[in-house]
């Protein structure tokens, strides 16, 4: 994966969008044609962690998007995770997403402290362009 690059200030979930809605062109750049609008299996949790000293942590939540894919050798998977110290503190957002073709596959991350917008990604050359088409590398 590439350097952090600079990106517009984006939420998690705007960004998770951002993400399923170039799929297509991602896919494209990996050497596969979808076909239609790709389709999403949904799956979303909460999560309350127990620290060393006893004391619970969240909960957070955890959606993730996997792609319905026609072939076995098709996968795509999008992640938003938000890890919470306490019911009404969020302590950081992330978001994560990777695509597979066979052998070849593209990834991105995205990480955001506190209530902060993501403002940088790391990512592989197909995702940023698929996703930021008019930005320079």
């Amino acid at each position: 994966m590439n350097e952090p690059r600079a990106v517009g200030a984006v939420s998690g979930p705007q960004l998770a969008g951002m993400l399923r809605d170039a799929t297509r062109s991602i896919l494209n750049g990996l050497g596969v044609d979808p076909g239609d609008v790709p389709e999403w299996r949904f799956e979303t949790h909460d999560e309350t962690d127990i620290e060393w000293n006893g004391s619970r942590a969240g909960p957070s939540t955890y959606a993730v998007w996997r792609l319905v894919a026609a072939s076995d050798s098709v996968q795509a998977e999008v992640r938003n995770d938000t890890i919470r110290w306490s019911p009404h503190e969020v302590h950081r957002s992330e978001v994560a997403a990777f695509w597979k073709v066979g052998e070849r596959s593209a990834s991105m991350f995205a990480r955001a402290e506190r209530d902060a917008p993501i403002t940088e990604v790391r990512a592989d050359d197909a995702v940023w362009h698929a996703v930021w088409p008019a930005a320079t590398t």
